[in-house]
């Protein structure tokens, strides 16, 4: 059975792209470059600026795709699922929460829901109120085989289309993340690790 990526969104350090056509643009480094992001889309979602880093990026990423030609709302919400990795999972703020706890002796409860990656799929079920499976793994490096693989067997079962992708923010931002559905759209391709690969390294 085949399925298809229907739409994809890349963020950096300093740029955004959608299905492979530059959104956005920023100087600014960091959290201010994510909070220029969420200002350019015009969302109005106060919890946001509670979250971390890596939380930001991944909810950004999600809410351009949700703009810009994702058709989330045909399906159910506990039809989507989320295949998400990172090589640095939550080490973002894991050294935060650290610091907390050993300099500053006052460990931040704030910063203790982050320290866990799968906060990110937690944080976008919430925003859009879904109930679907999630998987969130550490992998060293972009494993393209690991989302084909895990997304063939998702929605070979309850899911009808898959939100998925890597977002990497320690050290550098490095973010991929695409929506894949059964029936193709235009534009579409098909849901493989080689393409999954070249769409990453475009």
């Amino acid at each position: 059975m085949k399925n298809f990526i229907t739409s994809y969104c890349r963020i950096t350090a300093h740029s955004v792209c959608v299905n492979g056509i530059q959104l956005f643009t920023s100087q600014e480094n960091g959290g201010d470059h994510l909070l220029n992001v969420y200002r350019f889309l015009n969302l109005e979602y106060p919890k946001f600026y509670k979250m971390d880093k890596h939380c930001k990026t991944g909810f950004l990423a999600m809410s351009i795709l949700q703009k810009y030609g994702a058709t989330f709302s045909e399906y159910g919400d506990d039809e989507i699922a989320q295949v998400f990795a990172s090589s640095t999972g939550s080490a973002e703020v894991d050294e935060r929460f650290d610091r907390s706890c050993k300099v500053d002796q006052m460990p931040s409860p704030a910063l203790f829901v982050y320290t866990l990656p799968n906060i990110l799929t937690g944080e976008i079920a919430i925003a859009n109120k879904w109930y679907g499976e999630s998987i969130t793994a550490v992998t060293k490096v972009f494993d393209p085989v690991f989302f084909e693989r895990e997304a063939t067997v998702l929605l070979k079962q309850k899911a009808k289309a898959i939100l998925g992708g890597w977002v990497n923010v320690y050290g550098k931002t490095d973010a991929f993340i695409y929506f894949a559905e059964k029936l193709p759209q235009k534009g579409s391709v098909e849901l493989t690790a080689e393409n999954l690969l070249q769409l990453y390294q475009l």
